[in-house]
């Protein structure tokens, strides 16, 4: 069971937004953020379960203004 959604919008290493429960364990979740200047960046998302592994997964975006 997944217990921790961590974002690092900015793919700097840096996880600025970290929440326990409830997360986007459910289809459809929409999580938002607005990045403050337009640029390539690579968010990443960090999930952790119940047993303490983890899994990474990061996508290139184009912030557009």
């Amino acid at each position: 069971t997944i217990v921790q959604w961590a974002w690092d919008w900015t793919g700097d290493g840096v996880y600025d937004s970290v929440y326990d429960v409830p997360g986007c364990e459910y289809p459809g979740c929409q999580i938002h953020y607005g990045w403050p200047s337009p640029g390539v960046v690579n968010p990443t998302l960090r999930v952790t379960d119940d047993g303490g592994l983890q899994s990474t997964f990061s996508l290139q975006i184009a912030v557009q203004p």
